[in-house]
């Protein structure tokens, strides 16, 4: 019998409905409790944290629509605003084969983890995966990795936000300062300790980003830059060449903007 720390083995996790033996299947192995498997009947084998079972709580409060636009609003995010960045390093046709190609590779992830869950619905974050795979050890690298890079997207939120305040604004406040505001904002936006409310923030945010974006490029596709220099022209490279570093870094701005698998 395994610890109760342990994870559990991951034949608790298979489909009960599936079997047509009557064999006495421990749903705790604590507790004792013990249920019969038959044919057409689905058995609730494993309590992965959300509850939902007889005599707890249902912990699961969001439907269909609501996981779509939180979603939404992860991939939909800050990486989005570097893909220019990205055509223009690489070049057109190779700057869209990188973000299609990408962008397949993340979708792929996804069904990874799709699949994975559905072998092991135990887990509940990637940590749990990582710890299945390979062991505590595995987790808490994995869970160090995921903390600073949940702390490095807020940080690049907050850094947006100040050069955003300091472009419309004159004010005397310090990039420090609007810095300290983004801090702020991100901390009262993430008190609500659950993604309900990542998902009701969905659709503004999504929209808002979007919005940016395309006013950028129509006003740049209508009139030059304001700051640009006299006899300045628009210089689209259909190929580019650059360096080994430059080309990496553009590959990396497009993980980013792909990278919100990681972060359910």
């Amino acid at each position: 019998m395994s610890a109760p720390n342990d994870i559990y083995p991951s034949d608790q996790g298979h489909d009960s409905s599936k079997t047509n033996s009557k064999e006495k299947v421990p749903l705790d192995s604590e507790k004792g409790h013990e249920a019969d498997i038959t044919s057409g009947h689905h058995v609730p084998v494993v309590d992965n944290g959300f509850g939902g079972g007889e005599g707890s709580k249902n912990f699961r409060n969001m439907t269909k629509w609501d996981t779509t636009f939180a979603l939404l609003t992860n991939q939909v995010g800050l990486g989005v605003l570097s893909l220019p960045s990205v055509l223009k390093t690489m070049g057109i046709i190779p700057g869209l084969i990188a973000i299609i190609g990408i962008g397949l590779l993340s979708w792929y992830t996804a069904f990874v983890l799709k699949q994975f869950y559905g072998r092991h619905p135990h887990v509940v974050n990637v940590v749990d995966m990582t710890r299945v795979v390979g062991g505590r050890v595995l987790g808490v690298i994995s869970g160090i990795g995921l903390l600073v890079q949940v702390i490095m997207t807020a940080a690049s939120a907050s850094v947006t936000l100040s050069i955003a305040f300091n472009t419309i604004s004159s004010h005397s406040i310090c990039t420090v300062g609007f810095i300290g505001v983004g801090c702020l904002c991100c901390w009262v936006l993430c008190a609500p300790r659950t993604s309900k409310f990542v998902s009701q923030s969905g659709i503004p945010c999504m929209v808002s980003v979007i919005a940016a974006s395309v006013l950028v490029m129509v006003s740049l596709g209508v009139k030059n830059p304001s700051a640009a220099p006299l006899g300045w022209k628009k210089d689209i490279k259909i190929v580019a060449n650059p360096d080994f570093r430059s080309g990496l870094n553009a590959c990396l701005k497009i993980c980013y903007a792909y990278s919100g698998n990681i972060n359910f």
